[in-house]
């Protein structure tokens, strides 16, 4: 039922004739706009191409009006004119601004900048100047093509990979890693699946530098999902750079501390490996964190005569926290090390140790002072308050002994 307020017939198609005329001269007004940007007057055509910037037409004869006049424009009023044709972002404003990628000059980090307002109408275009440009040049195609977020540019990217030497892999991958920081949670999903394809690709994996940019890509996104994807290649059966990248990129997962423990087994043993830099060390980076158990006891207790200083910290503050009168015995022990570094990684470990307190103060009774004692009090400060009382008195008592026998001012109290 019509209501007392209703708009008369007449009153309604006299507004949407209005409204028809506002349209076209809109239209009008646009079209006109896109006439001055080639005007001779620079600052006109400058102003022009700014007000089309700001409203964004997308008319086609408006596009072909910039197309034509970026072809004769001078160094003035190139920019403006490619940052009205971003603005618009339809798919022929993008397919304009392609071919300005390849001059490598200001135009094309102009374009580049333009395009990534055109989200996907510049992403067909963009995927075919991959592997047909310098690395350098490659990296921004690859993250404006990734700031889309759609599949369509993943999977292009990847397919960039195949057969591609290193510098084409590398690019690719910091052009991604580069565009993550604006991927929402979507973005984010499809990418991690892409990877998945891409990793499961028996021509993507048998090509050492597209295998290594996928798992550094993959360690990049950092989806504790993708933890299945690569503890395969961390094996013997692979290159060293392989088995490193596969490990960093575990390392760079964001697992929690349970599920990094799932993998102690597998990731304990490559500690022991001969090639520190490449296995065992990026092993001990993907090992970080992991809330471990007293099962792997023994193989830490090894771990102590390892080459690497940094494999016998972790296997130190470890058996440290673990904290049983054995790990104490045996990190105390260290102490006794003529190696500077490793008597200081074990006071450091043994500083975090609550029941060091007591073997710590008996060390420090033996000594007889120098280096050695300082180090020994400096790592027992912590604990002072777990020192056991019959040992806190001895100490007390020792304490007051050395002063009455080195302080003038006791000892001639005393006389």
């Amino acid at each position: 039922m019509r209501g007392q307020w209703a708009e008369p017939p007449c009153q309604r198609v006299r507004r949407r004739q209005a409204a028809c005329r506002g349209c076209h001269i809109v239209d009008e007004t646009t079209a006109r706009l896109g006439e001055f940007v080639a005007s001779k007057d620079t600052r006109l055509a400058c102003a022009a191409a700014v007000v089309l910037a700001s409203l964004a037409p997308r008319d086609p004869i408006v596009v072909r009006q910039l197309v034509a006049a970026l072809e004769i424009a001078d160094n003035l009023r190139r920019p403006f004119i490619i940052e009205a044709l971003g603005r618009i972002g339809t798919a022929e404003a993008a397919a304009a601004l392609v071919p300005l990628i390849k001059t490598e000059g200001p135009a094309s980090e102009l374009a580049l900048r333009a395009l990534a307002h055109t989200a996907s109408a510049a992403l067909k275009p963009l995927l075919k100047l991959v592997g047909n440009v310098p690395p350098a040049l490659l990296e921004r195609i690859a993250e404006c093509a990734a700031r889309t977020g759609e599949t369509a540019a993943f999977q292009g990217l990847f397919a960039g990979l195949v057969e591609a030497p290193v510098e084409t892999c590398r690019a690719l991958r910091s052009g991604l890693r580069t565009a993550m920081s604006s991927f929402d949670d979507a973005s984010k999903e499809r990418l991690r699946k892409q990877l998945v394809q891409a990793l499961r690709d028996k021509v993507l994996v048998t090509h050492q530098p597209s295998l290594i940019a996928l798992m550094k890509i993959a360690g990049d996104l950092g989806d504790p999902a993708l933890q299945g994807e690569l503890p395969g290649y961390i094996s013997d059966r692979h290159p060293s750079q392989v088995r490193r990248a596969a490990l960093l990129a575990i390392a760079m997962l964001h697992l929690s501390g349970e599920q990094r423990a799932r993998l102690a087994g597998r990731l304990l043993p490559l500690l022991f490996d001969q090639d520190v830099a490449d296995i065992a060390e990026p092993a001990l980076e993907a090992l970080r964190q992991a809330q471990l158990g007293t099962e792997h006891q023994a193989q830490f207790r090894k771990l102590l005569n390892s080459p690497s200083s940094r494999i016998r910290e972790f296997a130190m503050q470890t058996l440290a926290l673990q904290g049983t009168s054995r790990t104490i015995q045996e990190l105390t022990a260290c102490l006794d090390s003529p190696d500077r570094s490793m008597r200081e990684e074990a006071l450091a470990a043994l500083s975090r140790a609550p029941l060091a307190a007591g073997p710590l103060c008996e060390r420090l009774l033996e000594l007889e002072g120098g280096e050695v004692a300082l180090e020994t009090a400096r790592a027992l400060a912590p604990q002072a308050a777990r020192i056991p009382p019959r040992v806190l008195e001895k100490l007390a008592d020792q304490y007051v002994a050395l002063a009455v026998a080195t302080s003038p001012l006791l000892l001639s109290g005393a006389g």
